[in-house]
C-alpha cells in the first residue's frame, strides 16, 4: 500500500538522546526515513490519538481528527463486527466516536481515506476487558 505522503511520527514513537541517536518504536510494517526537518508534504489529516487504544465492550472512545485544506475524508474502522462508529463534523475537525461491541481481545485499525487515495492507518484500537 502506498500513500505517496511522508507522515511525521508522533513524539511517543521515537526518542532522540543527548548524543543525537534516534530510537524508533515500530508499530506496523512501513518504510521509515529520517529527515533533518519536517517534510513538506505531510498527510493532511491528523488525529489527536496516535497510540493504540483499548475500549471496553459497550463503551466509546472519540478521536478528534483535524483536516487541512478542502479535503473530505472518510473514516472507517477495520472490524465492523467488533466496533461501530459515528462521525460528526465541526469545520475542519471531525469527531470520530467508536463503540466497542465485540468480545475482548480484538484489535483493528482506524482508517482515513481521502478521495482517490488508499486508506491510511490513523491508529489501532482493541476491545478491552
Amino acid at each position: 500500500r502506498t500513500t505517496k505522503a511522508l507522515e511525521q511520527l508522533p513524539r511517543s514513537e521515537f526518542t532522540v538522546d543527548s548524543e543525537g541517536f534516534v530510537t524508533l518504536t515500530i508499530s506496523h510494517c512501513s518504510d521509515y526515513v529520517l529527515l533533518p526537518k519536517v517534510a513538506t508534504n505531510p498527510y493532511p489529516v491528523k488525529s489527536d490519538t496516535t497510540y493504540a487504544v483499548g475500549v471496553k465492550n459497550g463503551k466509546t472512545y472519540t478521536f478528534a481528527m483535524t483536516v487541512a485544506g478542502n479535503n473530505v475524508p472518510k473514516f472507517t474502522v477495520g472490524n465492523g463486527k467488533a466496533f461501530t462508529y459515528t462521525v460528526k463534523r465541526q469545520g475542519n475537525r471531525y469527531y470520530y466516536t467508536v463503540k466497542a461491541v465485540g468480545t475482548a481481545g480484538i484489535m483493528t485499525a482506524v482508517y482515513c481515506t481521502l478521495p482517490k487515495q488508499n486508506p491510511v492507518v490513523m491508529c489501532y484500537i482493541s476491545t478491552a476487558k
